[in-house]
């Protein structure tokens, strides 16, 4: 969101003030005057670039008009401005699935007509959903090729606002020196075209880049001058991401003071207008700045406050990275289904000409049926191999669409995991430090706090290193290298392991495997399924309770088995333990959490390996987890 905020003014075609309102009204009066041509469709695109900012659901009412229009008379070029205007607004919007979509149809029509300044807005959009997403990267590619598209029309403005976003682009990509040149460039550019916004915009990048190297007099005198350009041009969005900026810049100089009225004015901004992002920073920094000062009430309400509207962005976020991702998904299986369709009507031309062809040979006579027969005999046998090309690229097709849904639904998962189990409790965890550091505790209670802290950290590592291993596993990243194991070693490596946890629940732990037990698999995987399964026996079971890992041998396998005497799983329960569509979140007995993704690693280890695993248990009375390795 606040990358957006601080982006958009620039894509956009024309800075607008609050004395707009007044230009779009004599324009929609315009409406009725006009005839139904080309000039009512430039008509409704800018009406609809002017309230893009002002009323963005009565500007995609324009744009979709003026698109409809376009293409009833044929009108590419209007077809090709209101693409862009609908991709501009739904990016405004957050509806960032949408915006993709009409910005690669308006970047395709464009390129067909040559229309670079289209293009270059086409380009723009899409620089900017890929800003949006983190892929700086792709986005700087897609900026230079609309500065590029610009040249060619002579587009001045055009010119500068690519150097400008190309300048933020590289700021945020850590490429500092790059977004300095292009933070000047801009800058002088915007002067020479006496275009304020721009100007301001180029001034708060050179700050940005100056802040980020310790010299904060120089960001906090660019600060300045686009915070007076901004108030100038009423241009509030802009405005609110500088003050936060100079609140910064005085926190770190430890001028309190200064810093907590700049965050203040961001914040009534922020309410004003709605800028979300601008108000969760401010929000962040006063609650770190009232604690060092003291004010530890201030302090932890400001970090409820920026809790509460930092999940609200991050769930938003979450929600509209998904839909693109799916988005792009489409875009692709379409492209897919489009050279399938191709290809499909190759062949039917193909039979067409054939069959003119025996036509022609029939109407010369009995005397060519020889030669027609050996025609038709080519054409069929062409036409197989056509088939048989046809239904190999189908497959492939239909089998890159498999592997384009599993890695969506192992997106899913890990979204829903990260945010569920693992950013959550850091936040908390984070929050609680933050405060209880200046707080008055005493020594005892901070060692409590500490152990429990410690305890919590751990899990919640425990989880991320399965998190990262299983979807290394699950992107082909992962390499199995077998030789000969000891297991009863191994089990004894991860026994010592868990001890201390067993200790505080008063559990026996007992590695029963012999001396003799070997088998032939990858080391280093095998150790990650004794790790999950033991913790997994130590979290489900009871004070008091005893853990077995014993092992037996037959028909060139082993089989290893992990016992607890712990509350057991129902049979529905024990259906579900290894779907890795969906893993089985459960609490231990001592209120442990978990992922569910430590069975299903352990699962896909195992079968890499050439082994199995399963589980028995009964409500009440215990689980023993299997599996299987062969020998050699």
């Amino acid at each position: 969101m606040h990358k957006k905020n601080t982006l958009f003014f620039l894509l956009f075609c024309a800075v607008h003030t609050v004395f707009a309102q007044t230009s779009v009204d004599s324009l929609i009066r315009l409406l009725p005057k006009i005839v139904r041509d080309s000039n009512e469709v430039n008509l409704r695109n800018q009406i609809s670039q002017k309230l893009t900012e002002t009323n963005s659901n009565q500007a995609l009412i324009y744009a979709h008009q003026a698109k409809m229009l376009s293409k009833q008379i044929g009108f590419t070029r209007g077809s090709v401005q209101a693409l862009n205007n609908l991709s501009w607004i739904y990016y405004r919007q957050s509806d960032y699935a949408q915006a993709f979509d009409y910005a690669t149809q308006a970047l395709k029509l464009g390129e067909q007509i040559h229309d670079y300044q289209e293009v270059g807005r086409a380009l723009s959009n899409i620089a900017a959903i890929y800003n949006e997403q983190k892929e700086y990267r792709l986005s700087i590619d897609y900026f230079e090729k609309a500065l590029q598209a610009f040249e060619k029309m002579n587009d001045k403005a055009g010119l500068t606002r690519s150097l400008n976003n190309l300048a933020f682009t590289a700021y945020k990509a850590e490429l500092y020196q790059s977004a300095l040149g292009y933070g000047e460039k801009a800058l002088q550019n915007s002067k020479e075209i006496g275009n304020q916004y721009y100007e301001a915009f180029a001034l708060r990048t050179i700050g940005d880049v100056y802040a980020k190297k310790n010299k904060y007099a120089e960001a906090l005198s660019r600060w300045t001058v686009a915070a007076e350009i901004s108030k100038k041009i009423y241009n509030n969005s802009l405005l609110a991401a500088i003050w936060v900026r100079m609140g910064k810049a005085y926190q770190e100089k430890k001028s309190y003071t200064e810093a907590i009225g700049f965050f203040k004015k961001a914040i009534d901004i922020g309410e004003n207008y709605g800028y979300k992002s601008e108000k969760a920073q401010a929000y962040q920094q006063l609650s770190q700045v009232y604690q060092i000062v003291g004010d530890f009430k201030q302090g932890f309400d400001y970090q409820q406050k920026y809790l509460t509207l930092h999940d609200s962005i991050f769930n938003e976020q979450n929600s509209q990275k998904i839909a693109l991702l799916q988005t792009q998904f489409e875009s692709e299986r379409k492209q897919a289904e489009i050279q399938l369709l191709k290809r499909d009507k190759k062949l039917q031309e193909s039979e067409i000409d054939n069959q003119r062809l025996i036509l022609l040979s029939l109407v010369g006579g009995f005397s060519t049926i020889l030669i027609v027969s050996v025609l038709f005999w080519w054409r069929s046998r062409e036409r197989g191999k056509a088939n048989v090309l046809l239904n190999k690229q189908k497959a492939e097709i239909m089998e890159q669409a498999e592997k384009l849904n599993r890695l969506n639904e192992l997106k899913n998962t890990i979204l829903s995991i990260v945010s569920h189990d693992l950013r959550s409790p850091l936040a908390a965890l984070k929050n609680t430090i933050d405060v209880l550091d200046f707080g008055d505790v005493s020594a005892n209670e901070w060692e409590n706090v500490k152990t429990e802290f410690s305890k919590q950290l751990g899990m919640l590592d425990f989880t991320l290193n399965n998190l990262l291993l299983w979807a290394k596993s699950q992107m082909q990243g992962e390499s199995t290298q077998k030789k000969v194991i000891d297991l009863q070693a191994m089990a004894d490596n991860k026994v010592i392991l868990f001890q201390p946890l067993a200790k505080q629940k008063k559990i026996q732990l007992l590695n029963e495997i012999p001396a003799s037990a070997h088998a032939y698999a990858d080391a280093n995987q095998i150790k990650i399924v004794f790790r999950n399964l033991i913790a997994n026996a130590v979290k489900f079971t009871k004070e008091g309770g005893t853990i077995t890992i014993s092992s037996y041998s037959e028909n060139g396998h082993i089989t290893v088995a992990v016992k607890d005497t712990g509350k057991g799983l129902s049979k529905e329960q024990v259906e579900k333990l290894f779907d890795n569509q969906k893993p089985m979140i459960t609490r231990g007995t001592a209120g442990e959490k978990g992922s569910g993704l430590g069975l299903i690693l352990s699962k896909d280890f195992l079968q890499k390996n050439n082994g199995e695993i399963w589980a028995e248990s009964e409500v009440g009375k215990g689980s023993t987890f299997y599996f299987t390795l062969p020998t050699k």
